[in-house]
């Protein structure tokens, strides 16, 4: 912006002074040039220095300057037509040649004025973001106690629009990813159990599993310091495995207990009992007495599906449970 103000009083100040030649041009008869001086005024461009010539009339020998020709123009200096020159030469922000070109290359009629108002539209969005203290791409490291990561993966039906009924339902997966340092209690009255994450930060995408969990990767380095202990919460599907084993190799895996809560309740159902006795070991994290707290449960022979359904899930994900 500087230099386009230094180019805009240049301007003015050359326009003046061939302004005040071509003045005296027509009246050589009646004055000769002097000097020259110069006189501060106030611009579009700021405060510039003016160029004035002091003139001599041939008859008396009196001596006189030239700015008593800014006088009709004390509100604008110059005329609309130079000003609008000196914008453009000082900007280049003529964009009738812009509007020509899409014209000519694109079969699109637009006036040169649109394209100055996108011009500027676009140019104050990027001044926004230049003047900004952050950018998604630069690391924002935040030193926490320990990072909790959780992943989870479901399928959504896609929207089908028109009356066509015999179209085939079409679904798409959807991924979930959730980094947080830890919670704290909303309300601190009795018996409350809502609690607010800290430091969340979240993830959604429906892109592949590979460009979701680099995703998730990055944003975990982005805001959260590398030496700070790292904790992985999913289910146990295999997508989700995949994507952990490749990109948090190194951090401990906890199989999520709201899902192992959902398989030990469809087991159970609406037993009560049956149902804190299995997840009294699950809060253990005792893979161990969780099998044998199965193999003694009533449901072995009465629901024998989801009995072993639920046995070979435990026993998949045993180290999940151990860690």
């Amino acid at each position: 912006m500087e230099k386009v103000n230094e180019a805009g009083r240049l301007f003015y100040a050359a326009v003046f002074a061939a302004f005040q030649e071509r003045w005296l041009e027509q009246r050589r008869e009646r004055f000769t040039r002097e000097r020259w001086r110069k006189i501060k005024q106030v611009s579009a461009f700021g405060l510039i220095e003016l160029p004035v010539r002091v003139v001599r009339s041939r008859d008396g020998g009196q001596y006189l300057t030239l700015s008593r020709l800014l006088q009709p123009k004390a509100t604008r200096l110059l005329s609309a037509f130079v000003e609008k020159c000196a914008l453009e030469t000082a900007t280049g922000a003529n964009y009738r040649p812009a509007a020509a070109e899409l014209l000519r290359w694109l079969r699109v009629r637009v006036s040169a004025w649109l394209i100055w108002r996108c011009v500027q539209f676009h140019g104050a969005k990027l001044c926004e973001q230049l003047d900004r203290p952050w950018w998604p791409d630069r690391a924002q490291q935040k030193a926490v106690p320990v990072v909790v990561s959780e992943m989870d993966s479901t399928y959504l039906k896609r929207q089908q629009r028109g009356r066509g009924g015999d179209r085939p339902v079409a679904h798409f997966p959807m991924h979930l990813g959730l980094h947080y340092s830890g919670w704290e209690r909303r309300y601190h009255k009795r018996g409350s159990s809502s609690v607010r994450l800290q430091n969340k930060r979240w993830i959604l995408s429906s892109e592949g599993l590979a460009i979701f969990g680099r995703r998730l990767a990055w944003q975990r380095m982005r805001h959260f310091a590398r030496a700070a202990p790292h904790i992985i919460l999913s289910d146990a599907d295999e997508g989700l495995k995949w994507v952990r084993e490749r990109e948090f190799a190194h951090a401990p895996w906890l199989l999520d207990r709201w899902h192992i809560a959902q398989n030990v309740h469809t087991l159970v159902g609406e037993d009560q009992v049956e149902d804190r006795r299995i997840m009294k070991a699950v809060w253990k994290a005792d893979s161990e007495a969780l099998l044998e707290a199965l193999r003694r449960s009533t449901y072995r022979t009465t629901r024998p599906l989801e009995f072993n359904a639920l046995f070979g899930y435990i026993l998949g994900n045993r180290d999940g449970i151990d860690n």
